[in-house]
């Protein structure tokens, strides 16, 4: 009995404790960081499906290199996360290598097809009267590039056989996986956009003729069968046999315009790197046809701004506006501070709330005769040189003492889309 007596304290004290932490703000002081972070010694993973982060930490553990764990985890992500990724669409990664010290871009992205040169996609847009490539349908299509970029990254810096790192995934394809919230909302949704289109949809993505719930067991015996045969036979399998068969003759059969030989002809390229240096950081993108030089430019325009003294002003009055409604005495109305009654029954503001506001009103003293507002606008950079962009530079690697010397990956990007 006392043994009974004692569990239930320690679980009663247990859910109180839960709940008094469970809204109190990181020590750090910083409220947007819900967790700590993830701290690791020999290797680390991160997408966005919980199943894909643990494949890849396996494989690191079994003897692989981040290139390994990135394509296992690319391959998972296609299968838990269709709405996001797949074997359909293009990939686009940079990968740091520890050996030669230098950073490798490759663009995996495909090319449209032969057959649809420009006058004929004219002729298609007007039969459907609009003047650009729809979102959906076969116009949009163009050759798949991951299964290339994958073999491409793989040769290069890959150790296991690539069958070893697709099997995660295929496992989870032929076994199933519980299907987690968000994609089963997206699932439900993209099913109703795409059930027009031609294809086996409804065949591939639902469960008992329905789109997947929480939880619901899912699988993709098909796309479990395809993985088999491209860690079997290699990236021709895809490119060049039975599968490029396969799609070849859907599109025949369907109005579409990719063809087996666009699939023959179709490479990744191993390109140079574009860079800019932001705040004593030099930061690496892929060229165009990506939107890595959009980023740069932003980069270089944001360094002309004090962006923590932007954010401040911009808090400002969000804070104030929490201190407002914390502080307030129960029971009353919101004012400049308590009545006399409410005074006498333990209403006064903390002092630190009137610190605050006197700081408030200070600022607002000074912007005033500054003539300036609220958010202190005519404060800023003029604009002649700020928000100039800067020149590009090609390179090859980071600089001495930019980049932390660890093992290969440790910059590593997957961009991944259908």
């Amino acid at each position: 009995m006392k043994h009974s007596a004692f569990l239930g304290v320690v679980a009663v004290t247990f859910f109180f404790a839960s709940g008094a932490f469970a809204q109190i703000d990181r020590i750090t002081g910083r409220t947007f960081a819900t967790r700590s972070e993830v701290i690791a010694k020999h290797g680390m993973a991160a997408t966005a499906h919980p199943l894909a982060t643990q494949i890849a930490i396996d494989i690191l553990k079994r003897g692989g290199t981040a290139v390994d764990a990135a394509i296992a985890a690319n391959a998972a992500l296609g299968l838990m996360e269709p709405v996001s990724c797949g074997i359909g669409g293009d990939l686009f990664a940079i990968v740091w290598d520890a050996k030669t010290k230098k950073l490798y871009g490759i663009n995996g992205s495909g090319r449209s097809p032969k057959g649809l040169y420009y006058d004929q996609m004219k002729a298609e847009l007007n039969k459907l009267g609009v003047q650009s490539i729809p979102k959906f349908g076969m116009l949009s299509i163009s050759v798949p590039g991951t299964v290339d970029a994958w073999f491409e990254l793989h040769d290069r810096f890959g150790k296991l056989p690539m069958k070893d790192d697709l099997a995660p995934a295929i496992q989870y394809a032929t076994e199933g996986f519980p299907v987690t919230e968000l994609i089963a909302f997206y699932l439900k949704h993209n099913i109703q956009i795409l059930e027009k289109q031609p294809g086996a949809l409804r065949q591939t993505y639902t469960v008992d003729g329905r789109a997947p719930e929480k939880g619901d067991l899912f699988k993709n015996p098909d796309l479990a069968n395809t993985y088999r045969i491209i860690g079997e036979q290699g990236r021709d399998a895809f490119y060049r046999g039975e599968i490029a068969d396969k799609i070849d003759k859907f599109f025949r059969e369907n109005g579409g315009f990719l063809r087996k030989e666009d699939f023959a002809s179709h490479h990744s390229d191993w390109v140079d790197l574009v860079s800019t240096n932001y705040r004593g950081y030099d930061v690496y993108e892929l060229p165009p046809n990506t939107q890595g030089a959009t980023v740069l430019e932003m980069l270089n325009i944001l360094e002309g701004f004090d962006l923590k003294s932007i954010a401040e002003k911009r808090d400002r009055p969000q804070k104030a506006e929490k201190s407002r409604k914390r502080d307030r005495p129960q029971n009353t109305a919101p004012r400049s501070g308590p009545t006399k009654g409410q005074a006498k029954k333990g209403g006064k503001w903390p002092k630190w709330r009137q610190e605050e506001a006197k700081r408030v009103r200070m600022g607002a003293q000074q912007r005033a005769k500054r003539g300036t507002g609220q958010n202190g606008r005519s404060a800023g950079p003029s604009g002649r040189n700020g928000d100039r962009p800067r020149n590009t530079a090609l390179s090859s690697g980071p600089k001495k003492g930019q980049v932390q010397k660890g093992t290969m990956g440790l910059v590593f990007v997957v961009r991944n889309r259908i």
